[in-house]
């Protein structure tokens, strides 16, 4: 659309057009659009970048040759125009479709600054590049010198349907993974034999919506399931006992604070949220994290987990089915409704997903010392009160919950994802609390909340009714004026090349592509260089999970360049972390280097921290120490 507005005349009409034709789309689907928008302060932006070896990698061959065959064509018209008739073909949809192209390649670029997936943009580009494509080709057939007549037409039509058969052909045989792929799917889990193996545990997973959640390794062997993600719809095996982790990612409040817990639990974690850190596989922090988030059980199979739940003292094995065991928490100090004993603070909601984490995170380092709560009203929080309320739960449905509180006043978190929809029914009210639970702080003893519309989804809702009534109201009165004929306006489609100059400059100056630049210095050991561009990416990449990475290989740059110190106090600032995919590396190079050191304390302070959050890098190390000192090599 953006680029009809710019390359077409009269350019006023086409706005209103434009404006009219998606006003009616955004009230059309109001009912599902709005409050997904009306969410948008508590989703988890995914925009992980892609990293390609050759920028043809994503055109597939097929799509090669259409896009070759225009360019050939293009320049056979070029060589041989006295030979064709004139071109006199529109090129108003053959401009329109490039520049949509360009576009979706500008935001391939500049879609890291504003928090979208680059890939995304990717079969945009590609789908327009291919109509422009066989627009062309297409008008060059029509307008080929042929026979006169109706056996001229025949001819290229022929042309083109043989043209056609010839690219469905090359297509045909690259087509490989869709066919098995939906084989495999539709076959279902039944038919898989790891999926027979796991049913076997199915009666000691079993509970209802509000039993404590369960928590399940990540594993890239789980594909056997029928998909690494088949664990997510455990649910409807279980009587809708829910796991910890679900299908919805980016719209899921917990999102972060739940990947953190999957790795905690996993030997291969998947780690999808790049912005946020992961950590490694140890049981111990596990448990405290798993308390506060009200899982009780978690479903392992990979050897290095097994081994280190086996010798953690929190977890007591309750059934297996090789490779699955289940492990459940032999003390439960949490409830999914528990007034809470320690003082509340408030903080801004701006950016409050970040101080969530963090908070949630040190809380295994650390017992929270208060419990936050995210709100920008100037609302007066209830002081501590020592002694906690009991609860009486009188009723808990999907929708609805209901109970009874001996205190009121003192305030109260209720282990569920805070959404706008949840509303407090009787006197009190209603907070988002770290890591993204509901808080009630309720003024009498019944406590009622239900899971209802808001504002903004009931206009939604009439805006979707509506749209038709719009629509129909504007064909009455338009369907009978004279369409006017659009045409290209050369000097304003020149505004498109423009954009994306601009794009790919904004692109090239991008915290990402300064990441990829430091990887190409780094390979080419050009480590001092590195080591800034590192600093650089650091310093600008978007969510403290990218830049511990790139801090972390900043270090690891500098230490190669010989830059012991400055090497070394990177590595201790990553090490004191309280999250980290990298804390444990950056562990294990302090640790090495006190033993070079013969420094006794460091050794004790460093020894302990990498078992306490990377239990099998401290098993690999103690196993290194002690090859060493055998004198193998």
């Amino acid at each position: 659309s953006l680029t009809l507005l710019l390359i077409a005349r009269p350019p006023w009409h086409m706005a209103l057009w434009l404006g009219i034709g998606h006003g009616l789309a955004f009230a059309a689907l109001g009912f599902w659009l709005w409050p997904l928008l009306e969410m948008h302060g508590f989703t988890t932006p995914n925009d992980s970048p892609t990293w390609l070896a050759h920028w043809l990698d994503p055109v597939s061959l097929p799509l090669r040759f259409l896009l070759g065959g225009a360019l050939v064509a293009g320049l056979l018209w070029v060589l041989f125009w006295r030979r064709l008739s004139a071109l006199d073909v529109e090129v108003l949809p053959l401009t329109l479709f490039l520049g949509a192209a360009l576009w979706a390649l500008a935001g391939w670029w500049v879609a890291g600054r504003i928090g979208l997936a680059d890939l995304r943009c990717v079969p945009l580009a590609l789908l327009f590049l291919a109509i422009a494509a066989g627009w062309w080709i297409g008008a060059l057939l029509q307008r080929a010198p042929s026979a006169p007549g109706a056996r001229g037409r025949w001819q290229s039509g022929l042309w083109a349907a043989a043209l056609t058969a010839v690219l469905i052909g090359e297509a045909a045989v690259t087509i490989e993974q869709a066919p098995h792929w939906a084989q495999w799917n539709f076959q279902g889990a039944e038919h898989k034999p790891l999926w027979t193996i796991l049913t076997g545990l199915f009666p000691a997973m079993q509970g209802d919506l509000f039993s404590p959640r369960l928590v399940f390794e990540h594993d890239p062997e789980n594909q056997a399931l029928g998909s690494t993600r088949a664990l997510e719809t455990l649910p409807m095996e279980l009587g809708g006992r829910p796991v910890l982790e679900g299908l919805y990612m980016e719209s899921a409040v917990l999102a972060p604070v739940i990947y953190l817990t999957q790795a905690e639990v996993s030997q291969q974690p998947s780690s999808p949220l790049t912005r946020y850190p992961s950590a490694r596989l140890a049981p111990a922090r596990a448990a405290i994290h798993m308390r506060m988030l009200f899982a009780d059980t978690v479903l392992i199979r990979s050897p290095g987990a097994r081994r280190l739940f086996a010798a953690d003292p929190d977890f007591e094995r309750i059934a297996s089915a090789a490779p699955f065991e289940l492990w459940r928490l032999r003390d439960r100090e949490t409830s999914l409704i528990q007034p809470l004993a320690i003082p509340l603070l408030a903080h801004p909601r701006e950016d409050w997903q970040r101080h969530a984490f963090d908070w949630f995170a040190v809380a295994a380092d650390t017992p929270p010392e208060f419990w936050p709560v995210y709100t920008d009203e100037p609302t007066q929080l209830p002081a501590h009160s020592p002694a906690p309320a009991r609860i009486r739960a009188s009723l808990l449905e999907r929708e609805r919950i209901h109970f009874q509180t001996s205190a009121p006043g003192q305030p109260i978190l209720i282990r569920m994802a805070f959404h706008p929809r949840w509303q407090l029914r009787t006197p009190g009210t209603l907070h988002l609390a770290a890591p993204g639970f509901l808080l009630v702080v309720p003024e009498s003893e019944t406590v009622e909340l239900f899971f209802a519309d808001t504002l903004i989804g009931r206009a939604g809702k009439w805006a979707s009714l509506a749209a038709p009534l719009l629509m129909a109201a504007l064909w009455r009165m338009d369907g009978k004026r004279p369409v006017q004929a659009l045409q290209l306006a050369p000097l304003r489609a020149l505004l498109l090349i423009l954009g994306l100059g601009l794009a790919v400059l904004a692109g090239r100056s991008s915290p990402d592509t300064t990441y990829r630049l430091a990887w190409q210095a780094f390979d080419q050991e050009d480590f001092v260089h590195a080591a800034a561009l590192f600093d650089i990416a650091a310093a600008t990449r978007l969510g403290h999970g990218r830049r511990q990475e790139a801090r972390f290989w900043s270090a690891t740059a500098l230490d190669r360049a010989g830059n012991r110190a400055a090497a070394s106090a990177l590595f201790e600032d990553i090490a004191q972390a309280s999250a980290g995919h990298w804390v444990g590396d950056s562990l294990r190079h302090l640790l090495q280097q006190a033993r070079n050191h013969d420094d006794d304390a460091a050794i004790a302070r460093w020894d302990a921290r990498l078992q306490a959050v990377a239990p099998l890098l401290w098993e690999q190390e103690h196993d290194v120490e002690t090859m060493n000192g055998s004198g193998s090599p």
